[in-house]
């Protein structure tokens, strides 16, 4: 076996397959490197793709020595399946459009203009006002009405979806071939490309990437993005904010960081055993006894900076009744077994306020059929609320009316 990272890293290099690729994370992820600058490279390889359109995008998993450039040579390609003797214009901040322009021949140069547009200009400016200056350059009376493709050359879907606004709301530029997400994700598999509330807002992948960075990850994107929508939408909701079965810590670090940056004035409750599942006597949540072992003075070490999260230590059954909240505005339920989900659900719903969520992240997941059936056979009997399955990530979100 091979004992030394770099080895490993030469390894996977000369051999990677999809199978390797996971068994190295996780090997990774066990030795407790996640903090390592060398963990970037496995925990990006098999994400890199590259796409145009949301139904259209290559993949390019294994190839380590994939750049920048190579990126601006395909996507010009693909643009180049466009080109006529039409305008084709791209628009963007000048970076962007300046590097992809060098990538095209002379002869290809000739029916391509550049419309250098930042993002932030497109943040700090009205539709109006952008509106009109767009317009005033692309139709100006040299080129009038010869404009074929438009292709928009912007990294955050927030500035896309902006221009996507004006460029449909106008008849000059309402008909025109229009090619846009010209992006290169790295973080992220190709099966996270969606439509969301929140994708368009960076912040919630910079927590994101900032997690990653500081704990062993257990919760995945599209979690964490249930959890930013569920954070943002109970906002202004009474309460306090809970956690039962933090575990090693990363949903609980996610939404601490989530609470921090939103300047969300809520104390936040993890609770856990922060040492093991107990030994469960009930068949259906048997195989989850003894397992899940946690390090809780790691845990204490990771949260100490913040000031509003408290740690509860112990079984539910010990710990619940003990939790002297009245009022709960937001609690991400992780607790995988029926008796642990059952108790906290009897518990936790009465005190839950109007318009406040409980977001059960186990529900959709084949190995919690336990707390699933305990969540069915609560809210059975139960008519103040509503629910909302996401296929995305397997979580039940409930809402108190």
């Amino acid at each position: 076996m091979l004992t030394d990272i770099i080895d490993y890293i030469i390894y996977l290099k000369l051999t990677a397959t999809k199978f390797n690729i996971y068994s190295l994370k996780h090997d990774f992820l066990n030795w407790r490197i996640i903090k390592s600058h060398l963990i970037t490279y496995i925990k990006n390889t098999a994400n890199k793709y590259f796409y145009l359109w949301s139904d259209k995008y290559k993949i390019n998993q294994w190839n380590s020595s994939f750049t920048y450039q190579q990126w601006l040579v395909f996507i010009s390609s693909e643009i180049k399946k466009y080109l006529s003797n039409k305008l084709t214009i791209l628009i963007g901040p000048g970076k962007n459009i300046t590097n992809l322009y060098s990538t095209f021949s002379k002869s290809d140069k000739a029916s391509i203009r550049l419309l250098r547009l930042s993002a932030q200009s497109l943040k700090s400016n009205s539709l109006s006002d952008l509106s009109k200056y767009i317009l005033k350059k692309l139709f100006n009376q040299k080129e009038k009405n010869q404009i074929d493709n438009i292709v928009l050359c912007y990294d955050d879907n927030s500035s896309i979806y902006k221009l996507i606004k004006i460029l449909t709301a106008n008849l000059k530029t309402k008909y025109r071939n229009l090619i846009y997400k010209v992006s290169l994700p790295t973080q992220y598999p190709p099966s996270l490309n969606y439509i969301s509330s929140v994708f368009d807002d960076k912040l919630v992948f910079d927590i994101y990437r900032y997690s990653l960075a500081k704990c062993e990850v257990k919760c995945p994107l599209e979690d964490v993005l249930d959890l930013y929508q569920a954070l943002i939408q109970t906002k202004n909701v009474q309460g306090e904010i809970a956690e039962f079965g933090t575990y090693r810590g990363h949903s609980g670090l996610v939404i601490s960081e989530i609470v921090r940056r939103l300047n969300i004035n809520k104390k936040i409750f993890l609770c856990d055993t922060y040492k093991q599942f107990p030994y469960e006597r009930l068949g259906i949540d048997r195989f989850w006894s003894n397992t899940h072992k946690v390090n809780f003075i790691s845990i204490k070490k990771m949260f100490s900076s913040y000031k509003n999260v408290s740690l509860i230590k112990g079984d539910f059954f010990d710990t619940i009744d003990k939790l002297l909240i009245n009022h709960f505005s937001f609690v991400n339920v992780d607790c995988d077994s029926y008796r642990a989900v059952k108790l906290v659900t009897e518990k936790i719903f009465p005190r839950l306020s109007k318009g406040g969520i409980i977001l059960f992240e186990d529900y959709g997941h084949v190995q919690c059929i336990g707390a699933r059936y305990a969540i069915d056979e609560y809210f059975k009997n139960i008519k103040n609320y509503r629910k909302f399955f996401s296929g995305f990530s397997g979580s039940l979100i409930i809402t108190k009316i």
